[in-house]
């Protein structure tokens, strides 16, 4: 089997340990880390912070990411829509800090009140203030308003408990009343039938991408992971997309709602975007 050969960009990089402190892991080889507590499916795989990064799902994220640090040059904004606890938030302050870009600029989107929460302090944890840069608990959404949003089980005993899962996602376009409703929405959009131990179903304030790029001169990512509600938001927004954004990262997690989003792309017109489709990698063949 032939050596597999790194995209180049990681070439521009180089690997850092942090000191860690007790109850932080190393999140990446950059040097960033995150509390244990976080996330526990990450700890029970073995936080990776190889240098580079394995070919996964997020191998083409990398990519994306450092490319745009590379490309960038006295200053640098990053957008993490759907961010969690700012996995990606703070690789990209630390990417940016080793190529000596002093302006990091920060717009970190969640709508999970814990995983806001844990959010700041992340940022804390690997040496950014958070009230230096924009957090928003908020939905990112096609309009502005309210919408009703999944949220985790606080009690933290089932399978919806914030340290296990991080599939929240906006339910409705409008606040619904009445638990009833809530439970026939959570039905119908999680696919199964929900016991006692569910999400919350909460209303949340709406952004829509102008009310968030109205903050900045330029941006130079967004990485967006909206679980489900990517085309109807960029579809909003492709305008203000194209003269603000130089590059997007696009979680979909199907090809179907990957196609969505493509299409519109590819309908703004080819010069404006170049499209990049990255599937997840297969599983390597066990020989018999």
């Amino acid at each position: 089997m032939s050596p597999l050969h790194h995209d180049p960009v990681f070439d521009c990089f180089r690997p850092i340990v942090p000191r860690l402190q007790e109850g932080l892991l190393e999140d990446s080889f950059l040097g960033t880390v995150f509390r244990s507590t976080y996330d526990v499916i990450r700890v029970s795989r073995g936080a990776a912070a190889a240098f580079p990064p394995p070919v996964n799902e997020e191998y083409f994220e990398w990519i994306d990411l450092l490319s745009a640090v590379v490309e960038a040059r006295e200053r640098f904004t990053f957008l993490e829509l759907g961010a969690g606890y700012g996995r990606w938030s703070i690789r990209a302050a630390a990417a940016a800090r080793q190529r000596g870009i002093e302006t990091v600029t920060l717009g970190c989107v969640e709508a999970e009140p814990t995983h806001f929460e844990w959010l700041r302090q992340t940022l804390f944890d690997n040496g950014l203030d958070p009230d230096a840069h924009l957090l928003r608990r908020a939905a990112v959404s096609a309009e502005p308003g309210r919408v009703l949003f999944s949220a985790s089980d606080s009690g933290g005993s089932s399978r919806f408990a914030p340290d296990t899962w991080y599939g929240q996602a906006v339910l409705a376009a409008d606040t619904v009343s009445g638990r009833r409703s809530a439970i026939s929405l959570l039905r119908r959009a999680m696919g199964r039938r929900l016991g006692h131990a569910n999400p919350a179903a909460i209303p949340v304030e709406a952004l829509t991408l102008p009310d968030l790029l109205a903050h900045f001169a330029q941006v130079d990512l967004i990485d967006l992971d909206l679980q489900g509600s990517e085309l109807a938001v960029l579809a909003s927004s492709l305008d203000g997309l194209t003269e603000k954004v130089a590059r997007i990262h696009i979680g979909t997690h199907s090809r179907r709602i990957e196609a969505g989003p493509c299409r519109r792309f590819q309908a703004r017109g080819g010069h404006a975007w170049r499209i990049t489709v990255a599937a997840r990698p297969p599983r390597p063949r066990t020989a018999p």
